[in-house]
């Protein structure tokens, strides 16, 4: 107790004393940056140090050396437009039941002299008043009022400079091909002499390599925290052993599963059933019980059950669920499992990991966290890839996603779930008891059958939705023939075949063609032509099934990744077998190869400045230095060097560049698949697990060094002398 002047008062503990510096660190767009600046004059040095950085218009330094008076300071300069933005409204949609971010938006209000007029600005559409465009860029919810930030950029002229000079660039690159005395019209003349002569050529590996780009698609991106969570682990610990002991294991989860399934035919009838997407797509029960399968569990089955018998399951038990483990977590991310509390070699999470005792959820404040950063981590992009297959498996136990009952006369032909009839007004009062009813009663006529193996009453309900499908959904409602050609375009999964299909058709085709060098016998003969038909029937069975895609989804089949791929192999089996049409050996020629390249080198490059130009217009910048643009720039320099190294002295010669025109191939795998699922953002991959890469990837590695040898060896005995 202190008395002083007669005030009385109490001091916890003695004031320490302390004093402030300037430290180095990592930057971080929450403090400000530090330079430190030695201004000199004839006389006299002052060392001044500035506060400020990327955001920063203010903390000016005034000081004065040898007479002559400065100030200074470090951040951003302003700018002011010729009209003014008032934000009237930040809008953050999230995904139901998640803080996982669907999208964001600004809407705003324009206010000219001229005109004055509202806006709403959001990814990939941009405001463009006067020549100034503004972006949506990200957006800050930290400080206790909702911040949107918007990027600004204005530069008509040089917009307009710079698309003319990438005009030029296409127009010259284009001319390569056509243009005479150039390196392309020698490359054309000799094959023309060539073929005159009926010269054999090399083996068509290309059928080999191009035979791999037919897997089917899997949603895989990974990357990596880079920091630790040790006060977290004995917590989790903890939770993991005292949850382990209230909850049923595996065995008993299986074999309530298999009690209660549902017989295949019934699953027959109701994959039958349409269902309407959240993109408005009408797909039958089959295609939308496997990408739920797939998406949420990375698997065409689910613990010895059919995509349709899982979803039928999830309807009728989906308590159940909440402890089926069934959530897919990416391989080698221990950060995401010490989070749940789960071992460090589990492969699927149960719903109920997610949440802790108090229901609280277990992510989600790591995905906000990672939705507010540009660049991402691999814990990051797991964790939000998590939330993703999290929010759709508890979409489906809620039943929301089960839209299957048309609202009549709606403008939009909007379907609805059963949970959502009770809200939904736009039912006739005739149909609102069996839109509401029929489901819930579907249930449990599917309980009955269980029991008795009859299954007639259950299906005769079906029937009756479906009837009211065709009735009030008559304008989207697909035809009977084009529901049973995509069931049966799923089950028979023509391109995940193809992938082993090729893949061994290839490897005959090598063997008889290389037997073919040193023996020209009639049986091997045979074999190259038994091979090619092979091919062909191949080649037709993926254009069926091209075809077979795009009459089911009304849409051409490269409209996303997984269509591009099988897109792109099927126009590199269309030119390869045309251009080996007159021998099997002239496929991977040195002329033709060389050829190839360099039709790939240019549109690669054009399709570089292309996606600057299209990130200009959608970004404000042309270049980030994010990974895939960085991959695409790698993957023009190395094929720009590949081409170029016949003018080396050292690195002339047929041998290796056909080498190195393989090794390069490596890059363009990165830039389309390892860029896509393994690079995190600017650093890589940050600390903590290691990286999974697939095993066809040292196969592959291996084929080339076993081929590369053989070929030398060959190379040596018969063209070096």
């Amino acid at each position: 107790m202190y008395n002083v002047a007669g005030l009385p008062f109490v001091v916890p503990q003695y004031p320490s004393k302390g004093k402030i510096e300037t430290v180095s660190g990592s930057k971080s767009d929450k403090k400000l940056d530090v330079i430190v600046l030695d201004v000199k004059t004839e006389n006299a040095t002052q060392r001044v140090s500035l506060h400020g950085g990327k955001f920063n218009n203010d903390n000016p330094e005034e000081f004065t050396i040898d007479g002559l008076n400065f100030r200074m300071w470090y951040g951003a300069k302003i700018l002011e437009t010729p009209f003014s933005i008032k934000l009237n409204d930040f809008q953050l949609e999230k995904y139901p039941g998640s803080e996982n971010a669907a999208s964001y938006a600004s809407e705003v209000t324009v206010i000219d002299k001229d005109e004055t007029f509202d806006y709403r600005i959001f990814m990939n559409h941009i405001l463009d008043h006067k020549g100034y465009k503004f972006f949506q860029a990200s957006y800050d919810l930290s400080g206790g009022k909702e911040q949107t930030h918007l990027s600004v950029n204005h530069d008509w002229w040089g917009t307009f400079i710079t698309y003319f000079g990438y005009s030029l660039l296409y127009t010259g690159l284009i001319c390569i091909f056509f243009a005479k005395n150039t390196r392309f019209d020698t490359l054309k003349n000799s094959l023309k002499k060539i073929r005159k002569k009926k010269a054999a050529m090399s083996i068509i590996i290309a059928l080999f390599i191009s035979s791999f780009n037919f897997a089917q698609h899997s949603d895989h991106d990974h990357n990596d925290p880079n920091h630790t969570h040790e006060n977290h682990q004995t917590q989790n610990t903890q939770q993991r052993t005292s949850h382990n002991v209230r909850r049923i294991t595996d065995q008993q989860i299986d074999s309530i599963l298999q009690a209660n399934l549902v017989s295949e035919a019934h699953a027959e009838e109701f994959n039958k059933l349409v269902i309407q997407d959240a993109g408005g797509r009408m797909k039958p029960a089959h295609t939308f019980a496997s990408e739920l399968v797939r998406k949420v569990s990375q698997t065409e089955n689910l613990r010895g059950m059919t995509p349709s018998q899982v979803l039928l399951s999830i309807i009728e038990n989906p308590m159940l669920w909440y402890e089926v483990p069934a959530i897919y977590l990416e391989k080698g991310n221990t950060q995401i499992r010490e989070v749940l509390g789960l071992e460090k070699d589990v492969a699927y999470a149960r719903l109920s990991d997610f949440y802790d005792l108090q229901g609280k959820s277990k992510i989600d404040s790591y995905i906000v966290e990672a939705q507010k950063k540009n660049v991402q981590n691999k814990f990051e992009k797991d964790i939000i890839k998590i939330g993703r297959r999290l929010y759709l498996f508890t979409s489906a136990l809620s039943g929301s996603i089960l839209k299957i009952y048309p609202i009549p006369n709606d403008e939009n032909n909007k379907w609805v779930s059963q949970p959502e009839t009770l809200m939904e007004k736009g039912f006739k009062d005739t149909d609102t008891i069996f839109v509401r009813k029929s489901l819930p009663l579907y249930i449990q006529l599917l309980q009955s059958a269980k029991k008795t193996n009859d299954y007639s009453k259950a299906k005769q309900l079906l029937d009756g939705i479906k009837k009211y499908q065709k009735q009030f959904g008559a304008d989207v409602y697909p035809s009977k023939n084009k529901i049973e050609t995509e069931i049966t375009y799923n089950k028979f999964s023509v391109f995940a075949k193809l992938i082993r299909y090729y893949g061994l058709a290839s490897l005959l085709l090598m063997f008889f063609v290389i037997a073919q060098i040193f023996n020209n016998k009639k049986w091997v003969n045979i074999g190259v032509k038994i091979s090619i038909g092979i091919v062909i029937v191949l080649f037709v069975l993926h254009t069926a099934g091209l075809i077979t895609r795009w009459y089911i989804s009304g849409n051409a089949p490269w409209s996303n990744a997984y269509e591009s791929i099988i897109y792109v192999g099927w126009t590199t089996m269309l030119f390869g077998l045309y251009l080996g049409r007159r021998s099997a050996l002239t496929l991977l020629a040195t002329i033709i190869n060389e050829m190839a390249v360099t039709v790939g080198l240019v549109m690669l490059t054009i399709g570089n400045f292309l996606g600057g130009m299209w990130a200009n217009e959608s970004w404000g910048r042309y270049w980030g230095w994010d990974p895939k643009e960085t991959w695409a720039l790698i993957s023009i320099m190395i094929y720009a060097f590949v081409l170029h190294m016949r003018l080396i002295p050292g690195l002339r010669g047929k041998y290796t560049f056909n080498l190195w025109t393989v090794i390069a191939y490596a890059s363009i795998m990165m830039t389309y698949f390892g860029v896509n699922f393994y690079l995190a953002g600017l650093h890589s991959y940050a600390s903590g697990d290691r990286v999974i890469t697939p095993s066809s990837v040292y196969y592959s590695v291996g084929f080339v060094i076993v081929l590369g040898l053989l070929a030398w060896f060959k190379h040596k005995k018969y063209y070096k002398k």
